[in-house]
């Protein structure tokens, strides 16, 4: 629980090619801190030295409360639609202070769940951090602050730091710039920095 799925048995036997750079950034990625491994199941290309990338950040929400974590997120885009980028998360850690509205909740790898960030351009163009719990639909929980990126940003490559823009305020219905707690109070992430 809290692993990301490994390709399937024999994948390695279809893909030889692609064998040694996904054990190159799985190792690399297991010495920057966490279990994390990368699988070639996309169509998109990651630049040729890419590593994952870990970011910090904090950020506070309507009802008073407050959240801090860090994560680090894959090189390879696991979305097979164009224009949308999904990069799964690894070596997470959130803690979220509730405000009157909502309680207090930490999300870890080491708990399960799971962690993420999403890129597109439609229906706004926007670079989402997200983290939720369990790991299956419906989500029960779920901390997911979305930043604008550049005009010139392809969701379709890994975001680097300085493709994450500003805050885009939240939208309660839509579940994007939120913090949910397990009584599925809500309110919404009114600032939001990372490093």
């Amino acid at each position: 629980m809290g692993r990301l799925k490994s390709a399937p048995a024999g994948a390695g036997a279809r893909r030889p090619l692609l064998l040694w750079p996904t054990a190159l950034v799985a190792a690399l990625a297991w010495g920057c801190g966490g279990g994390f491994t990368v699988t070639p199941t996309s169509p998109s290309s990651p630049v040729p030295s890419a590593l994952p990338i870990t970011i910090t950040f904090r950020g506070t929400l309507a009802d008073g409360g407050s959240f801090e974590g860090r994560m680090t997120y894959g090189t390879r885009d696991q979305d097979e639609r164009a224009g949308f980028g999904r990069f799964n998360g690894g070596n997470w850690d959130v803690t979220v202070k509730g405000g009157s509205l909502t309680h207090d909740f930490h999300f870890t790898e080491a708990d399960g769940g799971r962690a993420l960030i999403e890129t597109y351009n439609t229906p706004f163009p926007a670079i989402g951090v997200i983290v939720l719990w369990p790991t299956e639909d419906p989500a029960q929980q779920g901390l997911t602050p979305h930043v604008t990126h550049p005009d010139a940003y392809n969701p379709d490559a890994q975001p680097k730091l300085r493709d994450f823009g500003t805050l885009i305020p939240g939208i309660l219905d839509k579940s994007v710039g939120i913090f949910m707690d397990e009584t599925g109070a809500r309110t919404l992430v009114t600032s939001f920095s990372i490093q």
